[in-house]
């Protein structure tokens, strides 16, 4: 890599956001058996939307690619057809919804 590279990455700050785009709501899904996600990246994540309305909806007894588990699937099981679990479907509806009636209230 050339020098200028790593120069623009220690000039890289990741949570500065333009403020129109940190006004957005933002709708946080958060599966129970999550392997993968790291705790501090929750922290970080309110650090840089602290100017946003965020909803954080813990997801008891989903795995990671949001199906009914109690447990990550291995890499092998993520290629399989499945379904959402109807509890997603029904968070995400609430919070369009919601949104939507935001909005109208605004108008």
């Amino acid at each position: 890599y050339r020098a200028s590279y790593f120069q623009a990455l220690l000039r890289y700050s990741p949570w500065v956001l333009d403020p129109s785009e940190s006004a957005k709501p933002f709708l946080m899904l958060l599966s129970e058996h999550d392997s993968k996600r790291n705790p501090s990246d929750l922290e970080l994540i309110h650090e840089i939307l602290v100017n946003q309305e965020v909803k954080k909806e813990l997801l008891p007894g989903l795995n990671r690619i949001l199906h009914t588990a109690d447990h990550d699937p291995p890499l092998d099981e993520f290629y399989p057809p499945g379904f959402v679990a109807p509890k997603v479907l029904k968070v995400l509806k609430d919070w369009i919804l919601n949104q939507a009636q935001v909005l109208k209230s605004l108008r």
